[in-house]
C-alpha cells in the first residue's frame, strides 16, 4: 500500500524557512546572554509593580451631520474606544506587551444601517475581534542593544496612526481621515517583527505577518476591512511583508517610509479566487512638534493585483458572511497635511495646560483606477478640510471639538459637512 505524502505548499515553506531564521537567531542570543541566565526569583510586591506599566485610555464623540446625499442621517454619540494596556519586563532582555481593545461601548450583536454602498441595508455587526479584542499580545526580546524581535499579535509598523494612534496623540477626534478610511484601524497582526536603531538618529522596523483577507476589500474603504477579526481564528496561507525607515532627528520630529506587501488570495474564507490578489502599499510620512506649532503629512498609494475578478468573486459571497461586496478599485491614492499652533505654550506660567488650534487637508481616492468592467465610480474622489480645537486641562485629559467639510466627486450632492466634539483620557 502506497502512502501518498501530502504537498508542503510554498508558502508553508517560506514561513518555516523565515520562522527558523529568525527563532534560530533569537535562540542563539537567549543561549548567549548572561543577564538572563539566572533563573526567575519571586518578586516583592515593590519590584513586581516597578516592572508593571499600566495605561488606560479612551475617546467618547458627540457627531452632528449635515450630510446632503443622506439627508436623514441622525446625529450620534459614539463611544469610539476605550482600551486598558499592560505590559511587563520580565527580565532585562525580555518584555510582555498586551492591550485590551472596546471599541463602540462593548460585545453584543450591533445593528449599522448603510445608507452608501448597500442601498439602505441594515446590516449586523457581529464582530468578535471588533468589538472586545485584544490589539496587542506579544513578547520581545531584546538580542542586541538598540535592537529587539517581537512575536505574537503586534503592531504593524505602516502609516503615522500606528505610532500616534492614543486619542490623547492625535488632534482630530478620530485618526486622520486617509488612513481612517483606507488602512485597517487599529492595524495589528500576528507575525514576527524585528526593529532598531542605528547610530543616533534611522529607526527601523521589518516584519512577516498574516495577510489579509480579499473578502473584506470594498469600494469606499480599499483594503481596510481585510483585516481578519471576524473569525475564531486567523488565516495563513498567504503572509505579508513590511518595512519602515524613519529618520528621527529627534523625539516627535522625524521623517520616513513604510511598504507593505502580501497577496490577499487565500485567506479567504473559501478557497473561491482562481488567481492572485497582491496587495501592495507604500506612504511617505512626516512630522515635526516644536513648541509652539506641529506639522503632519503623509501620501499613501495602495495597488491591488487582478480587482476586476476579487471584485467579481466578492459578489458571490453570502450575505451571511457580513462584507459589502462592492466593485473594489485597482488603485487607491491619497495626501494628508495638518498644521496646529499652540498659543498658550507662549506664556510660561500656564505649562500644564495645552491649547492646540488645528486645520487638516484630505484627499484620497479608492477608485483611482479600476480594472475592467468596474466602473471608476467618482462618488469615492473625496476631499476633506477640517477645522478644529484641543484643549488639555491637564497632561491625561482632552476636550475636542471640530468641523469637518467633505467634498465628494459627483456632481450633486457632493457635500457632507459634520460637526464632532467630544473628549478622551489618559491614565498610564
Amino acid at each position: 500500500m502506497k502512502i501518498q505524502l501530502p504537498r508542503i505548499g510554498p508558502y508553508f515553506i517560506k514561513i518555516a524557512v523565515l520562522s527558523s531564521m529568525l527563532f534560530g537567531s533569537v535562540g542563539l542570543q537567549v543561549l548567549n546572554a548572561q543577564t538572563d541566565s539566572t533563573p526567575l526569583k519571586s518578586e516583592s510586591f515593590n519590584q513586581l509593580t516597578q516592572k508593571l506599566d499600566f495605561e488606560a485610555y479612551g475617546i467618547i464623540n458627540y457627531h452632528a451631520f449635515n450630510w446632503q446625499l443622506v439627508p436623514d442621517k441622525r446625529n450620534e454619540i459614539d463611544f469610539s474606544q476605550a482600551v486598558i494596556g499592560l505590559d511587563y519586563q520580565i527580565s532585562d532582555r525580555w518584555k510582555f506587551t498586551s492591550e485590551l481593545e472596546f471599541e463602540h461601548g462593548g460585545t453584543g450583536v450591533a445593528l449599522e444601517f448603510d445608507p452608501l454602498e448597500e442601498f439602505g441595508e441594515f446590516e449586523y455587526e457581529v464582530e468578535k475581534g471588533g468589538e472586545i479584542w485584544l490589539e496587542e499580545f506579544n513578547l520581545s526580546y531584546q538580542w542586541f542593544k538598540n535592537h529587539a524581535i517581537s512575536f505574537g499579535r503586534v503592531k504593524l509598523p505602516f502609516g503615522l496612526a500606528s505610532f500616534y494612534d492614543e486619542p490623547t496623540e492625535y488632534l482630530g477626534t478620530s485618526y486622520n481621515q486617509l488612513e481612517n478610511t483606507i488602512l485597517p484601524s487599529n492595524w495589528t497582526e500576528f507575525g514576527i517583527l524585528v526593529n532598531g536603531k542605528f547610530g543616533k538618529h534611522f529607526n527601523y522596523s521589518l516584519g512577516m505577518v498574516n495577510a489579509l483577507d480579499g473578502s473584506g476589500f470594498n469600494s469606499a474603504n480599499f483594503i481596510k476591512r481585510g483585516n481578519q477579526r471576524r473569525f475564531e481564528t486567523v488565516k495563513i496561507e498567504d503572509i505579508a511583508g513590511v518595512l519602515r525607515l524613519d529618520y528621527e532627528f529627534q523625539k516627535d520630529q522625524l521623517f520616513g517610509i513604510s511598504f507593505y506587501s502580501g497577496n490577499s488570495r487565500n485567506n479567504r474564507p473559501k478557497p473561491d479566487l482562481n488567481v492572485n490578489a497582491l496587495v501592495s502599499l507604500a506612504e511617505f510620512h512626516t512630522y515635526f512638534k516644536f513648541k509652539t506649532f506641529s506639522i503632519k503629512s503623509m501620501a499613501l498609494f495602495g495597488h491591488l493585483q487582478n480587482s476586476e475578478l476579487l471584485s467579481l468573486a466578492n459578489r458571490n459571497l453570502s450575505n451571511n458572511l457580513n462584507v459589502k461586496r462592492t466593485p473594489v478599485g485597482k488603485q487607491a491614492a491619497g495626501f494628508n497635511a495638518e498644521f496646529a499652533l499652540k498659543p498658550l505654550a507662549l506664556f510660561t506660567n500656564m505649562n500644564t495646560k495645552e491649547l492646540y488650534v488645528f486645520s487638516s487637508f484630505d484627499y484620497f481616492d479608492t477608485h483611482q483606477k479600476t480594472e475592467g468592467s468596474i466602473f471608476n465610480n467618482p462618488r469615492w474622489k473625496r476631499h476633506i478640510w477640517t477645522f478644529g480645537i484641543n484643549y488639555f486641562p491637564t497632561k491625561w485629559l482632552v476636550f475636542k471639538s471640530q468641523f469637518e467639510n467633505q467634498r465628494l466627486g459627483i456632481s450633486e450632492k457632493k457635500f457632507q459637512r459634520t460637526f464632532s466634539m467630544g473628549f478622551a483620557f489618559n491614565f498610564s
